[in-house]
């Protein structure tokens, strides 16, 4: 995975049947084989007691919390802001990454703001090794962060119709989210972000299947 560098030996093949596949690599005489966790973003109603939004942050996966880094919690009443600007279409999303090979450090940092000026924002590492982290690989963190946040609001807050403006530096990553991926072969997963495009895709998928909410 990117989160541990250690491979495991497997002995089942007849698990790869129920694996998603996102990469295969051949390297040192050994087959290895990245695969999708299979995760929903926007699961049915947890049966767990959530009283806030961080509640839900908690109750993510170790790996996906890592995935979207450090957040800075706004109070409640800024979160509802963020709430009534996503519903009437001026809410703003915005993430970055930036890779900065001296240092052998890579970041990415994600925000997403209401009309009003009240905001929720984060950061944190992307994970890897010297020669797989790319500025392509820390914009796509950046953007499934933010949409991961995104969907947590979803979900807490119930929200089922609205716009979400996002924003982005990175051409490719923008290309990916406008044609959501209409152009989605196995051969686009290969490399170290292939995981990360797996998810944002996954993440893009049901918030159309489970809403009404846009985004641009």
């Amino acid at each position: 995975t990117r989160f541990l560098l250690q491979a495991y030996l497997l002995e089942d093949t007849s698990l790869l049947g129920q694996a998603r596949v996102v990469d295969i690599t051949y390297k040192n005489g050994s087959i290895y084989i990245v695969s999708q966790r299979g995760q929903d973003i926007l699961p049915g109603p947890d049966t767990s007691e959530v009283a806030c939004l961080q509640d839900l942050y908690n109750n993510l996966s170790p790996e996906l919390q890592r995935l979207i880094g450090q957040v800075e919690w706004p109070m409640p009443h800024e979160m509802i802001d963020i709430v009534t600007s996503v519903t009437n279409g001026t809410a703003i999303g915005v993430s970055d990454g930036s890779v900065r090979t001296k240092i052998d450090k890579a970041t990415h940092a994600w925000i997403i703001q209401a009309s009003n000026g009240s905001e929720i924002c984060g950061s944190g590492p992307v994970d890897g090794t010297d020669d797989a982290r790319t500025s392509h690989q820390a914009e796509l963190q950046g953007m499934a962060a933010l949409f991961l946040i995104f969907s947590l609001f979803i979900k807490y807050y119930k929200i089922t119709r609205g716009k979400f403006l996002t924003f982005c530096d990175n051409q490719a990553v923008i290309n990916k989210l406008q044609n959501r991926w209409r152009i989605w072969k196995y051969r686009y997963t290969k490399g170290p972000d292939g995981d990360l495009q797996a998810l944002l895709r996954q993440i893009t998928q049901e918030i159309r299947q489970e809403t009404d909410i846009r985004h641009a």
